[in-house]
């Protein structure tokens, strides 16, 4: 039987230093220097998702206008068509500008973890590569890190529109409704008022007493 020499046993159970560096990068020490383009990335969505409300509010202000009586304000019409189109153009422009510096972002991270890795197969000694396919280094380099794409460049941006535009369209609903509560609880204590006075008449009318007032009478026994 060959000896075993200790040394090199237990140089090769103990976990090399680089291999400790690698474990340390994690995803969030690799994203960490690039906070300040996140940062951007969801500044322009959520300025491209709060003006792509705007198309839509002006085809309901439209639908006000156009469908109540009376003559059409045909300046007010144009103010709200010209305002629904410079919204849609600020979506358009402020949600290709977070689109693409989220792709420029993405392209700085990968060719960073990219660098990393090679640096770090570079470094794996050539007996530990033989017993693995030709291919899987190349893999892991290649694809494994372009399927982090999605992540990168387009899951910030779309999570911040959809809640973004969400809690716009929420708070301008609640905004509104407030003075139509208002107008409605007017209009029905209005109604009741009208109400009220009509059976006044109709009593008095019959020559009976008005509901709610007392006439002094006293009953015959």
């Amino acid at each position: 039987m060959n000896a075993i020499d200790p040394d090199a046993a237990r140089e090769r159970s103990k976990p090399s230093s680089d291999a400790d560096a690698a474990v340390e990068q994690s995803m969030g020490g690799l994203l960490r220097p690039h906070v300040g383009s996140f940062a951007a990335v969801v500044v322009l969505q959520v300025i491209g998702a709060v003006a792509g409300l705007a198309p839509l509010l002006a085809v309901v202000e439209l639908g006000r206008t156009l469908l109540a009586s009376g003559p059409v304000d045909h300046d007010h019409v144009w103010d709200v068509v010209v305002l629904g189109a410079v919204g849609l153009f600020v979506r358009l422009v402020f949600t290709a500008a977070s689109s693409g510096v989220g792709h420029i972002l993405y392209g700085r991270v990968q060719l960073t973890f990219r660098r990393r890795l090679a640096a770090r197969l570079g470094r794996v000694p050539i007996g530990r590569l033989s017993r693995r396919r030709t291919g899987e280094p190349a893999k892991v380099v290649g694809e494994d890190v372009s399927a982090v794409h999605p992540f990168i460049a387009h899951t910030p941006g779309e999570l911040v529109s959809a809640f973004g535009c969400g809690s716009a369209a929420v708070v301008d609903g609640h905004r509104r409704e407030t003075p139509r509560r208002a107008v409605r609880a007017g209009a029905a204590g209005r109604g009741a008022a009208h109400r009220a006075a009509a059976r006044a008449r109709e009593a008095a009318a019959a020559g009976g007493p008005r509901p709610g007032v007392r006439t002094g009478r006293v009953p015959a026994w």
